[in-house]
């Protein structure tokens, strides 16, 4: 009996066992995903700044100047505008086989540039002489006492400027034309209209002091027949004296090119030149006060 219910009890305790303690049924496994190896990147390629490698001595040097810069140039004067010069003086004109001639002169002139647009590419001058007559009394403040005029009208382009410390030097091309009343004693009774003259070439100048000197090709009908023409040469110096003012020193001459006449009976020229000593006006006018 003991056996019987010992026997049911293991049973009993089976089913319990069977019911609480069931095998749970398996989860199925996940499936692996095989994902496939990452293909190499190719190697970018190598990528060249210039074609050929740079040789040594082609590597440009670059020396550094250690020294300070020069000071820039002072900027040149702007144009000079119109000036006037007046000068009183006497003249000397002497002839080839000609007594010289001595006579008092007044002297006017006006020079100064020629607008155009924005520039002043040209400059003008004009020239106003009055003469009289050699040993008489001479007033050029009186139309009386005045026996002949001469005349200039000029125009120049300035071709060089430069500037040597406190010097200002001007080299121009001009060309200029002119006439004057006074007739030489040759041609007394032999022209009733007044001698011409004309020329081109060129000009040198000093603008702070104001000496200069012109030589031109051209025709001068003082000095007779036309020929091969005649050199027209002329030129003056200020100088300043203490205490009297600026005195001028100047001349011109008016010379035949060549001999045209050697050969020619009925040929006729004759050389000037004139010696001319004066001061300007308002120095004289100072200096008399």
């Amino acid at each position: 009996m003991r056996r019987l219910v010992f026997v049911m009890c293991v049973l009993m305790a089976g089913y319990a066992a069977a019911d609480g303690g069931a095998p749970q049924p398996k989860k199925p496994k996940k499936a692996k995903v095989t994902q496939p190896a990452p293909k190499p990147s190719p190697s970018p390629e190598p990528v060249h700044l210039m074609s050929e490698p740079l040789a040594f001595e082609e590597i440009p040097i670059v020396e550094i100047n250690m020294e300070p810069d020069p000071p820039p140039l002072p900027e040149p004067p702007s144009e000079p505008g119109f000036g006037v010069t007046a000068v009183i003086s006497a003249q000397s004109v002497m002839g080839a086989g000609a007594e010289s001639r001595i006579r008092p002169a007044a002297t006017l002139e006006v020079e100064g540039p020629i607008a155009w647009q924005n520039t002043t590419p040209l400059r003008m001058s004009a020239r106003l002489r009055l003469l009289g007559m050699p040993g008489e009394a001479f007033d050029f403040t009186s139309v009386d006492t005045i026996r002949a005029v001469e005349t200039g009208l000029g125009a120049s382009y300035r071709v060089g400027r430069a500037f040597l410390g406190e010097q200002e030097l001007w080299t121009s091309v001009i060309g200029e034309w002119g006439f004057s009343t006074a007739l030489p004693p040759e041609f007394s009774g032999t022209t009733t209209r007044h001698l011409r003259h004309w020329g081109a070439g060129v000009r040198l100048e000093e603008r702070k002091s104001g000496a200069w000197v012109s030589m031109l090709l051209g025709r001068n009908e003082a000095v007779g027949d036309w020929g091969w023409g005649q050199w027209m040469v002329s030129g003056a110096v200020p100088i300043q004296i203490k205490d009297r003012g600026v005195f001028v020193i100047g001349g011109d001459a008016s010379l035949g090119v060549g001999n045209p006449c050697k050969n020619d009976p009925f040929c006729r020229q004759q050389d000037f030149v004139s010696i001319e000593v004066g001061i300007s006006i308002p120095d004289l006018v100072a200096v008399m006060r």
